[in-house]
């Protein structure tokens, strides 16, 4: 079985790399090197994301090429991990801060608050373009650089829905529509409406040399940053909005095919990560 079937070529890379330097670090696909690896990189202060994504490289590595641990090895290595629950406890997945719902709520007022308070049309603009970032970012879980590259025609007022015609996991451009939320889709409508945007990029750079240009992704990083700040999102960065969407979906009991399916990852592995054991009733409208 080949071990990259269905993958794109972005997390081919990945995972060539990451097996690559594992084995140049003079680690083997044994369960006993692969549990002293877990514990250097604890050691190392590794975060408990790239861990536990190399534990899955190597536990799927040797599933498809038909020499899956055993009962036993899996045990070893759950105990192994658990350490790293351990240490991590409190941080979250990864080093983003998770961004709850009532926070980006919280940070979409103040937005729309500076926005009344503005006295200029363009400081209007701003503020409510801001407002739909978070928004949008959050019901949408949107990575950054999706949200660099809507334009005005991917977004569907009637539907509403919002248009990826481009993702991280979809190299080949095939493109998701996606429901959004009513509150989402009149916050858009208002932006829309005020900055008179017909066509080209959704969220625009409105001041400056390049005004009215794409924002670009690090931009809307930084955006996001300072607004969750203000509302008190430990370690707020551009990834705080997609993560503390899927840790609120799986706190409300979606399913790891929902959240597989509302984050656009094509490893459910992923998804899982923030799916709680206990089954609960789904309630993942996030608006």
């Amino acid at each position: 079985m080949n071990f990259f079937a269905g993958k794109s070529e972005q997390t081919r890379k990945l995972y060539r790399n990451s097996l690559k330097r594992y084995r140049d670090d003079g680690y083997d696909l044994s369960c006993e090197s692969l549990c002293k690896w877990i514990r250097t990189a604890i050691a190392e202060g590794k975060s408990k994301s790239t861990i536990a994504n190399l534990k899955s490289i190597v536990v799927m590595y040797r599933r498809v090429t038909s020499r899956p641990f055993s009962e036993t090895d899996l045990i070893d290595i759950g105990i192994a991990m658990d350490a790293v629950n351990q240490k991590c406890r409190g941080r979250g997945y990864g080093k983003a801060g998770a961004a709850t719902l009532e926070q980006v709520n919280a940070a979409v007022d103040l937005c729309l608050k500076d926005a009344e308070d503005s006295k200029t049309k363009t400081g209007k603009i701003v503020n409510i373009r801001n407002a739909c970032l978070l928004k949008l970012g959050f019901n949408a879980l949107c990575r950054v650089s999706e949200l660099s590259n809507f334009n005005v025609a991917d977004f569907n007022a009637e539907t509403p829905s919002i248009y990826f015609a481009f993702s991280k996991t979809d190299q080949s451009g095939r493109g998701e529509l996606r429901k959004i939320g009513q509150p989402t889709a009149d916050l858009l409508i208002r932006y829309i409406v005020l900055a008179g945007h017909t066509d080209g990029p959704l969220f625009r750079t409105l001041r400056g040399a390049n005004a009215r240009g794409r924002l670009n992704k690090d931009t809307i990083a930084e955006i996001v940053k300072q607004k969750l700040s203000t509302v008190s999102v430990k370690d707020a960065k551009g990834h705080s909005l997609r993560r503390g969407a899927a840790t609120e979906m799986a706190r409300r009991g979606a399913t790891v095919k929902q959240l597989q399916h509302a984050g656009r990852w094509q490893d459910a592995s992923v998804a899982m990560r923030y799916v709680e054991a206990e089954e609960r009733n789904p309630a993942v409208d996030l608006c």
